[in-house]
């Protein structure tokens, strides 16, 4: 099983078994579909598993660069909210959520990278924030 169930499968936010045999089966039938189309160009579960490897990175590249991602979200969030002040209601609050994710896993962030341990630090994973993006809960034992 994977160790964080995906939205839509009713296990949000814990441990449980997928409707999938496999991370690749997964893979599979979400971006299959999008075989189809002739741009961009189609991404095969290799590819996709060599593009994820991070094994080549250090940790602290890994941290700096997670957080420039975190803090385009905000930005990009923000000034999507800016832009147009008659946004409706529901668009308003999924700018807000992806905003709180982003600090949210901005300041998980700095837990994890300053902790000298894995061992000295207590991670919730859940989508109690935002039904897509996952909210990273970082605390020291």
């Amino acid at each position: 099983s994977l160790p964080v169930a995906p939205p839509g499968t009713g296990k949000e936010g814990g441990e449980g078994q997928l409707p999938f045999n496999s991370l690749a089966q997964m893979f599979e039938q979400r971006v299959a579909c999008m075989h189809l189309s002739p741009f961009p160009p189609a991404l095969f579960y290799n590819d996709y598993l060599t593009s994820m490897d991070t094994s080549t990175y250090e940790p602290d590249a890994l941290y700096r660069f997670s957080a420039e991602c975190f803090a385009q979200a905000r930005f990009y969030s923000q000034q999507a909210k800016a832009v147009d002040d008659h946004l409706p209601e529901h668009i308003l609050n999924d700018l807000k959520q992806v905003e709180r994710v982003a600090l949210t896993n901005q300041v998980a962030l700095k837990v994890v990278s300053t902790a000298t341990a894995p061992s000295e630090l207590q991670v919730d994973l859940d989508f109690s924030v935002h039904k897509v993006f996952l909210v990273v809960k970082a605390k020291r034992k």
